[in-house]
């Protein structure tokens, strides 16, 4: 069996701390004014993590290809029955569950990226069931679900990329070719892309940031990445100190962009930017020899990562709920110390969400069946040991 690489499952908790950090801003992004500090602090922080979301990307295409080296075939039964387990079931499950949320505590029927109000819904269980099924497909049922039919995209082009790709001693031409087509299609669609009045293509274009082609580079790098770790680790020891100078330049690129246009169009300050392509390209090398270097030094920061990185899955599902709650509950109980136009609510919220979606994660993995929401089989024979 070949060994864990520590510092990718470190960057795995770096990414969903990021992604936790990226939706707590956002409350308070819509929430408050523009000219309020608070905004303007969100803001920063916001745009600081946008390359988690392709660091995500990055390493689930770097955790399948790593782990093909191994076998160097794939056994196409057993790689989808295990994703359908992991993946499609608590996606399902975390669908009814927001579903639910929406209509009961919200008093919303989510309906292609529209709500409708549920107390004035005149339609009857049999089409809102319908509404939930149409929702299921694509990723509907709640803002964050839509990634987890992305991952199933990439899940299932995965065995004909491997199979290619592993053929290949040297990636350097086919991914600088992917990078140059990625660049301009990511320039189209941010700056050029119009509807045509055809449907499918106007659906495509409407939607394509749900689809793989939005986010292919970023998958197809993390798999050259896991067949040829050797050379990644040695491009990342010896350009250490450039990746990192790189990364907060264009770190400061992507701040910078937000600020430019006020009142802050909000909409457009995705991750699906030059700037964000430029500044996760810098982030993988820098972050996977900071932590190399720092792994066995700082104990305590190490070990929230490797437990965030453990619980990352579930710790995506959940923590938009958790959001939800303590904002809700800080604001009502305590609005003199926690409101949205303090910047200490920010980092408060934060925290609280970190820890408290992380402990949720816990417990459900006690339960017995609650690998069926988390996505992790515990071996409870090994946990005790």
């Amino acid at each position: 069996m070949q060994q864990k690489v520590e510092e990718i499952a470190l960057m795995r908790g770096l990414a969903i701390m990021g992604i936790v950090l990226l939706h707590v801003t956002a409350y308070f992004l819509v929430a408050e004014r523009a000219d309020f500090l608070s905004f303007k602090l969100a803001l920063v922080l916001n745009q600081s993590v946008r390359f988690c979301l392709p660091l995500f990307l990055i390493i689930s295409g770097f955790g399948l290809a790593y782990n093909y080296r191994k076998t160097g075939d794939i056994k196409l039964s057993r790689f989808f029955k295990k994703r359908f387990n992991r993946v499609f079931i608590p996606y399902v499950i975390w669908s009814v569950v927001y579903f639910g949320f929406y209509l009961t505590v919200l008093g919303k029927i989510p309906n292609d990226a529209k709500f409708m109000d549920f107390n004035s819904f005149s339609a009857n269980w049999a089409e809102i069931g319908l509404i939930f099924a149409k929702n299921l497909l694509f990723g509907r049922n709640y803002v964050h679900l839509y990634f987890v039919i992305l991952i199933v995209q990439f899940y299932l082009l995965y065995p004909f990329l491997i199979k290619r790709l592993s053929k290949f001693r040297d990636h350097t031409v086919i991914l600088l070719m992917a990078f140059f087509a990625y660049l301009l299609l990511m320039v189209y669609f941010f700056h050029f892309r119009k509807l045509t009045g055809i449907y499918l293509i106007d659906w495509f274009v409407k939607y394509y940031w749900k689809t793989f082609v939005a986010w292919y580079f970023y998958f197809l790098l993390g798999l050259s990445m896991g067949l040829r770790l050797e050379t990644f680790q040695r491009f990342a020891e010896k350009y250490f100190v450039a990746s990192a100078i790189f990364y907060l330049v264009t770190l400061a690129l992507v701040v910078a962009e937000a600020f430019l246009y006020p009142p802050y169009d909000i909409g457009r300050l995705t991750s699906l930017r030059v700037s964000v392509l430029l500044n996760t390209l810098a982030a993988v090398p820098f972050f996977f020899k900071l932590l190399n270097m720092l792994k066995d030094k700082l104990c305590l920061p190490v070990g929230i990562l490797e437990q965030m990185g453990n619980n990352s899955f579930g710790i995506y599902f959940i923590h938009l709920l958790v959001i939800y709650f303590f904002s809700t509950i800080m604001c009502y109980y305590a609005p003199g110390l926690f409101s949205f136009y303090r910047t200490s609510f920010i980092i408060s919220l934060f925290l609280v969400s970190i820890l408290f979606s992380l402990l949720a994660v816990k417990l459900f993995n006690r339960l017995p069946f609650g690998h069926l929401f988390t996505g992790v089989q515990i071996n409870r024979s090994k946990a005790c040991e």
